[in-house]
């Protein structure tokens, strides 16, 4: 009888195994298509950005690669040895703007790789950060050589290679800036990473000092505007080793909260979808509405997100640690219905199984 009864038990086990299987396979890998980022030395995708004509870049600690989005291979390959490459950011519709660990220099480039001309930063350790602001000034944000922070426009129709704006953070040690990004065509918001670290709001036609700001729980890694063409914009960021994160409008009031399930470096705008999107330390994406409830888990990456990015319709990009840029698409209710079916059915299958031992308890009752 034992042994008839533990062979029941291992058949109804198995039964329920098979169908958390399917519900498994679910959270799994759920991209549609994967790209890998070519690079020299270290096979790190950093930046992915869209561009026009159906192609994107994506760089990489030693390479920037430029792609058409048709295709599964890198149409150009731009290496630089000379140093490690901190962030790249388009300018314009067919120029790089990139900056490196080695050099004082913002270095602009075309999609040929063709050198176009060079400007020179106050910084001396690296701009962290570049932020294109309008079709001809982008910003630049970093450290000095004292440690102080950094926040420099430069303006391509200028003939010099210096700053054409200079701003004017408060002088504080260890108070670079690692996140910079665009509210509009005049104004920035820019992360400080400190022992009180904040975000500040800055007018770039009156550089003396900020026009606002608000400190955050943790140093701000990035920097989302939510809702950017609308009349009152969000603001949410992603700190440093923080499960936690807000979202704020421009005075800096808490509008809702949010929690990811590792630390993230990296927050986006999904202006589409009108969502946003976080890449967790995990390799996890998450998806999130604009007042922070969560849409969908996205998994696949196995190392740290670094970028994330959102194609003309609204399927989203993704890149990590080692250098796989990941296709998803956007959960419709569609998807969401299905995945509730799935569901249902594990659970529906649990009560059928359970029937099934009480049927299989009451005929051996029977039989005694």
């Amino acid at each position: 009888m034992k042994k008839l009864v533990s062979s029941v038990a291992l058949s109804l086990a198995m039964q329920l195994s098979t169908m958390q299987e399917k519900i498994t396979m679910q959270s799994r890998d759920g991209s549609y298509r994967t790209l890998k980022h070519q690079d020299w030395l270290v096979n790190a995708a950093i930046n992915i950005e869209l561009i026009p004509r159906g192609k994107m870049i994506t760089t990489g600690c030693n390479a920037i690669n430029v792609w058409d989005l048709a295709k599964d291979t890198p149409i150009n390959i731009m290496r630089d040895l000379h140093g490690r490459i901190t962030c790249a950011k388009m300018i314009s519709d067919n120029n790089i703007a990139t900056t490196k660990t080695t050099s004082l220099v913002v270095t602009i480039q075309d999609l040929q790789g063709n050198v176009i001309r060079s400007f020179f930063g106050p910084w001396a350790v690296l701009g962290h950060s570049i932020c294109k602001l309008n079709n001809h000034e982008f910003a630049v944000g970093g450290s000095e050589q004292n440690n102080n922070p950094s926040l420099v426009v430069f303006d391509q129709r200028s003939p010099g290679q210096k700053p054409s704006i200079r701003m004017r953070p408060r002088d504080s040690l260890e108070k670079d800036i690692t996140a910079l990004e665009c509210l509009d065509e005049k104004h920035l918001l820019a992360g400080h990473w400190n022992n009180a670290p904040e975000i500040t709001l800055w007018d770039i036609r009156k550089p003396e000092r900020e026009q606002g700001g608000f400190t955050t729980q943790g140093s701000p890694h990035s920097i989302a505007v939510l809702g950017k063409t609308e009349q009152h914009p969000l603001i949410t960021s992603v700190e440093n080793d923080s499960f936690q994160h807000r979202i704020l409008n421009l005075k800096g009031e808490i509008v809702a909260k949010y929690t990811t399930l590792s630390p993230n470096k990296v927050v986006t705008s999904l202006e589409f979808n009108k969502a946003f999107a976080t890449g967790g330390d995990n390799g996890d994406l998450s998806l999130f509405t604009r007042r922070g409830a969560l849409l969908a888990l996205l998994k696949g990456h196995t190392t740290r997100v670094q970028d994330i990015t959102e194609l003309p319709h609204g399927d989203v990009l993704s890149a990590d640690l080692d250098g796989y840029i990941k296709f998803w698409k956007f959960p419709s209710q569609e998807s969401k219905d299905k995945e509730k079916d799935l569901e249902d059915t594990f659970f529906s299958g649990i009560e059928t199984v359970v029937e099934m031992a009480e049927d299989f308890a009451i005929d051996m009752l029977d039989d005694i």
